[in-house]
This record gives C-alpha cells, sequence and structure tokens, in this order.
C-alpha cells in the first residue's frame, strides 16, 4: 500500500511540474488583472470563484490529481501560493486577500 501511495504522490509532482504549475500560474495571473485573489479548484479540476452566493467557473485543470493534494499544497506553497482544503475543494488565495 505504501509503495502505491509514493507512487501516486510521484505522478501528482510531475503533473504539477509538467502542467499544473504553469497553468495555475497563467490561471491566478488571468484572476489578478480583475482584482480577484483565490479561487477553488473541485476534485474534477474545475477552478471557480466565488461570486456573491455564487460561483462562477474560470478554467479547467486536466487531470487534477485530486487525491493528492498533500503534497501539491508543499509546492504551491514553495510557489507563494497559500493552499488549504477545505472539504473536498483545494482552496488557493495570494496576496492580501488569503484568508
Amino acid at each position: 500500500m505504501q509503495h502505491k501511495k509514493s507512487e501516486e504522490e510521484c505522478k501528482a509532482v510531475v503533473w504539477y511540474q509538467m502542467e499544473g504549475q504553469e497553468r495555475i500560474q497563467n490561471l491566478k495571473i488571468k484572476l489578478e488583472k480583475t482584482g480577484i485573489r483565490k479561487f477553488s479548484i473541485s476534485p474534477e479540476g474545475v477552478c471557480c470563484v466565488p461570486e456573491g452566493k455564487h460561483f462562477r467557473r474560470v478554467g479547467m485543470l486536466r487531470a487534477f490529481p485530486a487525491h493528492e493534494t498533500k503534497i501539491l499544497i508543499q509546492y504551491l506553497h514553495k510557489d507563494h501560493i497559500y493552499a488549504v482544503k477545505k472539504g473536498k475543494y483545494l482552496w488557493l488565495s495570494w496576496g492580501k486577500e488569503r484568508k
């Protein structure tokens, strides 16, 4: 079981380095231009921002490794993005609106 877990962690790291990091950074830059400094990622990779009582879809992360958020959080923190798992969603924030 431990071997499979580390294999899944490795896949998550490869996903982040090969695709996720760039896509998340691009989305972050796009959102910053409109004053938004946080978004959520669903287990399916759907990225949304809060808008009143609802959420607006702003992007999609293909092959998002939702079961390995612990390792992703570590890598996001290295990139100065605060990340926290709330329920089934991973919330990312940066800058002044980090709550």
